[in-house]
């Protein structure tokens, strides 16, 4: 029976806490939550200390390797007007930088100097872009020293210095392919059809999306659209189209114009022992007359540094003796129309002849055994020729005299 009497305070069954927060099993509490925040953001502190502790330093070192500084270059005209983002340079310098661009017309051509002392001629009616012009900011820095150019069309020559203390990355790019130069000189065509790279000394690697090719001294390289690549060829390249007469006479032109009323000898192709030859006959009345071929050319070659000449010639008979009483007429003639630097219209010819029964003057004529085919070579016109050739008009292969029945054939002239 219950007495009505209660229990002792001390009894442990009836002990409370206020000042504790009763916590039902598996839940956090506060203190919990707190402890954990601040181990995060402790260890989110340290490991964005750590991160920017390792970029930075990261971070200035490829900064210090790969920050650049444009380069200026200075473009001299040579002739005419030469054209920097369509505006006329006249002046005896010009500072270009990046993106710059290069035109020159029909008359005009100038030469580029850039920071290493490397040059490049840009030759009539070629457009040439500078991309980039650049050295390391700082002398730390691994990276070499790179121009880069964009050829959009015509002809330039690259001569690049040799590498002081610091490599040199020399690159065009043309619409067709990338050419890399070491030290050295090399030319360089760009037509909508086709690139053409001619390395005159040092080494060349020419790059596209068909093959990778290294070029040495001596060679050509041609990247057709059309035909696609061909190389490495020899550097000299024939100016002559047809020259041995596989056509017939295609790319040839009848020299001088029938004329009625005026005597004039005959023009004919023939096959001679399994060859194709021009044959350049008159038989009649001793007076003047002409026969011949002519091919326009119409090529600058200031930039080449040689021009060599070859054809075969044969003389079966001729009745003016030597090279007539002005060393003018001959039974085979070959002649050069060209323009000096200057523009100045100019010629250079050769004749050819079996007999000089009367002595007549032969100036610039050679006696050749009569009836047989003659090979004529001469290595480089450019050392006879005067004043020295800067274009090329045309080439004409004729007769000249009385009587005459002369023949021509594997007809050559090359540059390099």
């Amino acid at each position: 029976m219950w007495s009505g009497a209660r229990p002792a305070a001390s009894s442990p069954l009836l002990k409370f806490d206020m000042a504790k927060e009763i916590v039902a099993p598996g839940v956090e509490t506060i203190d919990h939550r707190r402890q954990r925040l601040a181990w995060t953001v402790l260890l989110t502190s340290l490991a964005i200390f750590l991160l920017l502790a390792i970029a930075i330093p990261l971070w200035l070192r490829n900064w210090f390797i790969t920050s650049t500084t444009p380069q200026e270059a200075t473009l001299k005209p040579i002739s005419g007007t030469v054209l920097v983002n369509a505006r006329g340079v006249e002046s005896q310098e010009f500072v270009v930088r990046e993106g710059d661009v290069i035109r020159t017309d029909q008359n005009s051509r100038g030469v580029i100097i850039f920071f290493d002392g490397s040059e490049v001629t840009v030759y009539p009616n070629a457009q040439v872009q500078i991309t980039q012009m650049r050295i390391p900011s700082f002398d730390l820095s691994p990276r070499p020293n790179a121009i880069i150019l964009t050829q959009l069309g015509g002809r330039i020559r690259v001569v690049t210095s040799a590498p002081t203390d610091r490599e040199m990355e020399w690159q065009v790019l043309t619409p067709h392919l990338t050419v890399t130069f070491n030290s050295g000189s090399f030319g360089l065509e760009v037509t909508d059809e086709e690139t053409e790279v001619t390395v005159r000394s040092g080494q060349a690697e020419v790059k596209s999306s068909q093959e990778t090719m290294v070029l040495q001294a001596g060679q050509r390289y041609i990247l057709s659209r059309t035909t696609g690549p061909s190389g490495p060829l020899p550097a000299a390249r024939d100016l002559m189209v047809n020259g041995d007469f596989a056509d017939g006479l295609t790319n040839w032109d009848i020299r001088p114009p029938a004329v009625e009323g005026l005597p004039q000898g005959q023009v004919m192709l023939i096959s001679d022992s399994g060859r194709k030859a021009v044959r350049l006959l008159r038989e009649g009345p001793q007076e003047h007359t002409e026969a011949g071929i002519v091919q326009i050319i119409n090529l600058d070659i200031s930039d080449f540094v040689a021009l060599q000449l070859r054809m075969d010639v044969r003389i079966d008979f001729h009745d003016l003796a030597g090279g007539g009483s002005q060393s003018s007429e001959y039974p085979i003639l070959v002649r050069i129309d060209y323009e000096d630097q200057y523009g100045s219209p100019a010629h250079w010819y050769h004749g050819f002849y079996t007999q000089n029964d009367r002595g007549n003057p032969t100036l610039n004529g050679q006696l050749i055994p009569q009836g047989v085919w003659f090979p004529y070579e001469e290595p480089n016109l450019l050392r006879l020729m005067d004043p020295p050739p800067a274009f090329i008009h045309s080439i004409q292969i004729y007769a000249s005299g009385w009587n005459y029945d002369a023949l021509v054939s594997e007809v050559g002239l090359l540059v390099e």
